[in-house]
C-alpha cells in the first residue's frame, strides 16, 4: 500500500510518490533534522523476498562508498515495519529512458552523457564495484547538472574492492550461473552467467550509447529468446548507417564497446571515456577553428599502360605534400587518402570516413609526351562540385599543372597564404621530366621498408639525380633509403658514405629547404652524431612545422639514447601533424609502456589498430605494419591475435632484423622471453648490433638482468648501425 502524503517513514516526513514499479516506490519526502529533501526507494511488502532487502543493502552501501557527481548519493538505510527503505539524494528532471522515447539524442549530449557515465563507472570499478545493469532506466538526466548514474542494487564487488568485501553482501547473493541484469543491454558474458569484470559495463554502456545515437536498441526481439540469441550471434547495424548525421569515428567507438568478446572492446571504462573525448574532442575542433580540410584521392589511370600508376599516384602525393604545407588546411595523410584506391565508394562517404570537408579525385591519361588531366574538388555535406577542369598540357607541364590544382583548391576553399606558402606551393622540383619519372618510382617503393624494395628506391634516387644534379628532393631520397637500409638490414660502410655524400649536396643545393636539414640530420644519427642530428631535425621543423618528417626522426633519436619522454612528445608531435600514419604512434606506445602511462595506452591502441589496418589494405605485404599492428591487437586483449601476426610478418620476412626485433619486443611484453631472446641473439649473423638502443629501449627492460640478455650486450659494440624499431 502506497504511502500517504505527512505520513512518516522513520524520521523522514512523506511529501509525495514520485514513482512505483515492480520493485517497489520512490518517494519525495523531507528530512527534518538537516532541512532538506530526499528521495526514498521503499520495497513493497515481501518483494522478492530477503534477497531483495539484502540487495537494496547492497546498493546502499556500495554507492555510498562512491563520492562522484555523476553517482547518485545515498544518505541513508533503514527498516520501518519489515520493509527496508533507501534514502537519496533528490533528482530532478527524468531518466534517459523517458528521454529516449523521443528519439535520437543529438551528437553533443550523447558524448557528454556518455563521457559522464563512463567516468562515473570508472570511479566504481576503482573501488572493486561493478554496475551489472547499466541500462536507459538507471541513467538520470538532471535539470541543472550532470547525468547520474541510478541503482547499484545488482552491484557485485571484485578484487579490487579490499576492505569494502567485509560490508558488501554476501557472495551467494546471486545464484551461480544465473544471468542478471537487464535483456537487452545486459554482455553475452552476463547473458550466458559467465564470471563477469569491468567489460561487462562497458558493453552495457555502449548498448544504451548505440540507442541514444540511433534511436534503436543494439538488441531487439519480440521474445526474451530473441534477444539473448540477438546479444550473442547478432551484430548490430552500423550506427551511422542509421542516423546519417554521426560522425563515422563515433559509431566505430560504439561498435567496439559492443564487441562480443570482452577482449575485443575498450580495456576499460576509462578507455571508452578517453574515446568518446577524442571524438568531441575532433568536433570542436572542426566547429570551433572552421578550419578546411581536404582529403586527396589518388588519380585514376586511365593510360593503357598499366605502369604508368606509380605516375598518377606520384601526382596526387606531390599535390598533398604541396597542401601539407599550408597550416589552415588540414590534409588526411596519404596513408588514409589512399587507402580508397581503386575502390568505387561515394565521395561522401569517403569524406564522411576521413572527416574532411572537402575530396578531391581525378584522373590521368598520359600518351607519350601528352597528358590530359581532370581533377574535381567535391563538398563532402552535399556532393556537389566547388571546382572542376581539364588539363591538355605536354608532359614538361605536369608541374605547373600540380600548382594550377593546388591553387585552385586554395582558391575554393578560401585560404590565405602567407607569402612562404605561396612560395612553397610553386616551387618546382626539378626542370627535367625525365629525372621527375625516376623520383616518382623510387617513392612509390620507398614506402614499403623491406630490402629488395629499398634497394630499387635508391637505385631510382640516382638515376633521378644522374639526371638532374640539382634535384634536392632526390638527394633527400638517397639518404631516406641508406638510412633504412643500413637500420634494418646491412649495415655496408658505402650507405653511410652515400648518405653522407647526398645531405652534403641537398644541403649545398637548397639550405632553407626543410627536407634538406632532414637529410642532414639522418646522415648525421648513422655516424652516430646525435647532437648534430638533433640540430638538423630542429631547423627543418622550424622550417616547415608541418613537416612529418622532422619530429619523426628526431624522436628516434632521443628513443635511442633513452631519453624517452622527450621521444614521447615529438612522437605525439608527428602524430598530430599526421594523424593517420601509423608509425609514430605505435612508437608513442612503447614510450608510454616505459613512462608507465598505461591507462592512455591502452586508449590509443584501437586507434591505432584501426589506422594501421588502414595502411595494410592498401600494402598488404608491409611486415612494418603487421608487427605493430600485432601489438595493437596484444594490448587491446587479442593476445592469440596478436601473436598470430607476428609469426606471419617473421614468416614472410625471416632473416630480416628490424622485423625480428620488433617481434622479440612484442614477446618481451608477453613474457615469452627465451624467444625473444633467440631472435635477439639471430639478430647477430644478419650484421645487426646495437647496444645503445638495446639498452634504452623499454621493451627490453624486463631483460635487463637476464644472462643471455647480458651476454648479448657484451658482444655488441656501442654502436653499429642507427636504431631499428
Amino acid at each position: 500500500m502506497s504511502l500517504a502524503a505527512g505520513s512518516r517513514l522513520g524520521p523522514y516526513e512523506i511529501l509525495g510518490l514520485l514513482g512505483a514499479g515492480g520493485m517497489g516506490e520512490v518517494y519525495r519526502a523531507r528530512d527534518p533534522r538537516l532541512g532538506r529533501e530526499v528521495a526514498i526507494k521503499l520495497l513493497p511488502d515481501a518483494a522478492g523476498g530477503p534477497r531483495a532487502s539484502d540487495r537494496l543493502l547492497q546498493e546502499a552501501r556500495a554507492a555510498s562508498t562512491l563520492n562522484h557527481e555523476n553517482i547518485c548519493t545515498i544518505h541513508d538505510v533503514g527498516e520501518q515495519d519489515g520493509r527496508p527503505f533507501l534514502v537519496m539524494e533528490l533528482l530532478r528532471g527524468r531518466t534517459l529512458e523517458a528521454r529516449l522515447a523521443e528519439g535520437p539524442v543529438p551528437v553533443d549530449d550523447l558524448l557528454e552523457w556518455g563521457t559522464q557515465v563512463a567516468d562515473a563507472l570508472e570511479a566504481a570499478h576503482a573501488k572493486g564495484i561493478l554496475h551489472r545493469d547499466i541500462k536507459p532506466a538507471n541513467l538520470f538526466l538532471t535539470e541543472r547538472g550532470p547525468i547520474k548514474v541510478l541503482d547499484f542494487g545488482l552491484a557485485k564487488l571484485t578484487a579490487a574492492g579490499g576492505e569494502l568485501a567485509k560490508t558488501m553482501a554476501p557472495a551467494g547473493l546471486t545464484d551461480p550461473g544465473m544471468a542478471v541484469g537487464t535483456v537487452g543491454y545486459m554482455s553475452p558474458e552476463q547473458a550466458l552467467g559467465k564470471e563477469v569484470d569491468a567489460r561487462t559495463d562497458v558493453f552495457s554502456l555502449g548498448a544504451v550509447l548505440y540507442q541514444m545515437a540511433t534511436g534503436r536498441q543494439a538488441f531487439a526481439g519480440h521474445t526474451t529468446a530473441a534477444v539473448y540469441d540477438a546479444i550473442l550471434h547478432r551484430t548490430p547495424a552500423s550506427p551511422e548507417e542509421l542516423n546519417h548525421d554521426l560522425p563515422p569515428a563515433l559509431g566505430t567507438v560504439i561498435l567496439r564497446a559492443l564487441e562480443k568478446t570482452p577482449g575485443a572492446r575498450h580495456a576499460s571504462a576509462r578507455a571508452l571515456r578517453d574515446e568518446l573525448l577524442r571524438v568531441a574532442e575532433r568536433g570542436r575542433d572542426q566547429a570551433g577553428l572552421g578550419a578546411p580540410s581536404i582529403a586527396v584521392l589518388p588519380f585514376a589511370n586511365m593510360s593503357a599502360d598499366p605502369e604508368n600508376e606509380y605516375f598518377t599516384d606520384g601526382m596526387a602525393e606531390e599535390i598533398i605534400n604541396a597542401l601539407c604545407k599550408i597550416e589552415k588546411l588540414r590534409v588526411a595523410s596519404r596513408t588514409s587518402s589512399f587507402a580508397f584506391k581503386g575502390r568505387n565508394e561515394d565521395v561522401r562517404k569517403i569524406g564522411r570516413t576521413l572527416n574532411v570537408t572537402t575530396v578531391l579525385e581525378g584522373s590521368v591519361r598520359k600518351s607519350g609526351p601528352r597528358l590530359r588531366i581532370t581533377a574535381q574538388l567535391v563538398k563532402v555535406d552535399d556532393g556537389y562540385h566547388l571546382w572542376s577542369e581539364r588539363y591538355d598540357r605536354q608532359l614538361e607541364d605536369v608541374f605547373a599543372v600540380q600548382d594550377e590544382i593546388s591553387e585552385s583548391i586554395v582558391s575554393a576553399l578560401r585560404v590565405v597564404l602567407s607569402p612562404r606558402e605561396k612560395e612553397a606551393i610553386r616551387k618546382i622540383p626539378t626542370k627535367s621530366m625525365e629525372a621527375y619519372d625516376y623520383y616518382l618510382r623510387g617513392l612509390s617503393f620507398v614506402h614499403i621498408l623491406r630490402d629488395q624494395n629499398l634497394q630499387h628506391a635508391l637505385t631510382m634516387f640516382r638515376r633521378a639525380v644522374e639526371v638532374d644534379p640539382e634535384f634536392t628532393l632526390a638527394w633527400a631520397g638517397i639518404v631516406e633509403a641508406c638510412c633504412w637500409l643500413t637500420a634494418w638490414f646491412t649495415p655496408k660502410e658505402e650507405y653511410r658514405v652515400a648518405a653522407d655524400e647526398a645531405s652534403a649536396r641537398a644541403l649545398a643545393i637548397d639550405p632553407d629547404l626543410a627536407e634538406a636539414h632532414v637529410a642532414g640530420g639522418l646522415a648525421a644519427s648513422i655516424r652516430g652524431e646525435n647532437a648534430l642530428a638533433r640540430r638538423e631535425f630542429e631547423i627543418a621543423s622550424r622550417l616547415d612545422p608541418r613537416l612529418w618528417d622532422a619530429y619523426y626522426f628526431h624522436a628516434r633519436v632521443h628513443f635511442g639514447e633513452g631519453n624517452i619522454e622527450r621521444a614521447a612528445e615529438l612522437f605525439r608531435k608527428a602524430f598530430e601533424v599526421r594523424p593517420d600514419e601509423y608509425q609514430a604512434p605505435a612508437l608513442l606506445m612503447t614510450c608510454l609502456r616505459g613512462l608507465g602511462q598505461l591507462g592512455e595506452m591502452r586508449a590509443l591502441a584501437p586507434r591505432i589498430a584501426s589506422i594501421i589496418e588502414k595502411h595494410l589494405d592498401l600494402h598488404p605485404d608491409d611486415v612494418r605494419a603487421m608487427y605493430f599492428l600485432a601489438s595493437q591487437w596484444v594490448t587491446i586483449g587479442e593476445r592469440d591475435k596478436g601473436l598470430a601476426m607476428a609469426r606471419r610478418a617473421l614468416d614472410m620476412a625471416p632473416n630480416e632484423p628490424g622485423v625480428r626485433y620488433n617481434v622479440a619486443c612484442l614477446y618481451v611484453n608477453e613474457g615469452m622471453y627465451d624467444e625473444a631472446l633467440d631472435l635477439l641473439e639471430g639478430n647477430m649473423q644478419y650484421g645487426w648490433g646495437n647496444a645503445e638502443w638495446l639498452s634504452h629501449d623499454p621493451d627490453m627492460k624486463p631483460l635487463v638482468d637476464h644472462p643471455r640478455f647480458r651476454k648479448l650486450l657484451e658482444k655488441m659494440p656501442e654502436r653499429r648501425n642507427p636504431a631499428v624499431s
